[in-house]
């Protein structure tokens, strides 16, 4: 199979595909690059398997869809200015067990979301490779949300009430919504923080089609009553997340990645049985909006916070120096 006879084979009956036929051992042409994006905007979610793609060859395939997003905190244990961890391993290649600091921070990633809403300028585009899947049955998968089909299911009279609403996100309310009995995120009120600002319904630049930009970071909606604005919130992520909206992705091998648009889907990272004892290995790439909706209703003067840095002087001061936090509960938010 060539590189200008790319296949998109549907996951679900309306978004997401596998594509088929791109040969990463090689600098993709500008044809096929176009033939993904393409893809990308149609199907809002992206599939890549048996890749081989090295962490740099990574950070070229991202490069081609806009500018990268830098990684906010430096305590990285991937050496790149732009690859993210969201993974399971300490610095020191040991696995997160249940009840330390950053199994808690992970919790908050099993709730769906879009990334870095809470941040004055929004990224558009994710992409997720795997580099140690964990064993099969295990879980370790990410699930993702259909926010246009989601919105379009939508009552006229819901359209438009919510037309011109603004979302006020924090990544303080998804930590404190993951584990509320965690003193640490109890002492972060997101009140304290810029929030990100962005409207509820987004509309997708290269199709037109309308979505439901929703997050676990969504703190309230402006000018509602906190009452009011909990209750839409909860109203419209209960409806965008119902199971015939959610596809579910599984790492099978070492360069599995996937792509997707944040103005198209929602996502959430499933638990499972790995959880505490396998290596979940996963890097990631964030990239930048780059459109007139970019900064939202925030100040483009406004820079990016490290939330890891309130989280551990948060934490330390919580329990001084305990950073296992055994007296909580540690059930974990498991999906699979």
């Amino acid at each position: 199979m060539t590189q200008d006879t790319l296949q998109f084979i549907p996951l679900h009956k309306t978004f997401g595909a596998q594509c088929v036929g791109v040969d990463f051992s090689k600098e993709l042409p500008p044809e096929v690059v176009q033939q993904v994006k393409d893809g990308l905007h149609k199907y809002g979610l992206l599939t890549f398997r048996k890749t081989g793609l090295t962490d740099e060859n990574f950070v070229k395939f991202g490069q081609h869809f806009g500018e990268l997003c830098p990684n906010a905190s430096a305590d990285n244990r991937v050496k790149s200015k732009y690859i993210g961890d969201p993974s399971n391993i300490h610095r020191d290649g040991t696995v997160v067990q249940k009840g330390e600091l950053q199994y808690f921070i992970g919790k908050a990633t099993g709730i769906f979301h879009v990334d870095k809403s809470y941040d004055p300028r929004r990224v558009r585009y994710t992409t997720l490779k795997c580099t140690v899947p964990v064993p099969a049955g295990t879980g370790g998968a990410t699930e993702f949300a259909d926010s246009r089909t989601a919105y379009d299911d939508l009552d006229e009279e819901t359209k438009q009430y919510i037309q011109d609403k603004v979302g006020a996100h924090s990544i303080f309310e998804s930590r404190r919504k993951a584990a509320p009995w965690l003193k640490t995120f109890q002492m972060l009120d997101p009140n304290d923080f810029p929030f990100g600002k962005f409207p509820v319904v987004e509309t997708q630049p290269q199709t037109g089609r309308k979505d439901l930009y929703l997050a676990g970071h969504l703190h309230h909606i402006e000018g509602m009553d906190q009452e009011e604005s909990t209750k839409l919130i909860e109203k419209l992520f209960n409806h965008a997340t119902q199971p015939k909206y959610v596809h579910k992705v599984n790492y099978e091998e070492p360069g599995d990645f996937v792509i997707w648009d944040n103005l198209a889907v929602l996502h959430r990272a499933g638990g499972g049985s790995y959880v505490g004892i396998h290596p979940r290995d996963v890097r990631n790439l964030t990239i930048y909006d780059n459109s007139d909706g970019e900064w939202g209703f925030n100040d483009r003067n406004q820079e990016r916070i490290d939330p890891m840095k309130y989280i551990r002087a948060a934490h330390e001061k919580a329990f001084a120096g305990d950073s296992t936090a055994n007296d909580f509960n540690n059930e974990i938010l498991d999906y699979d």
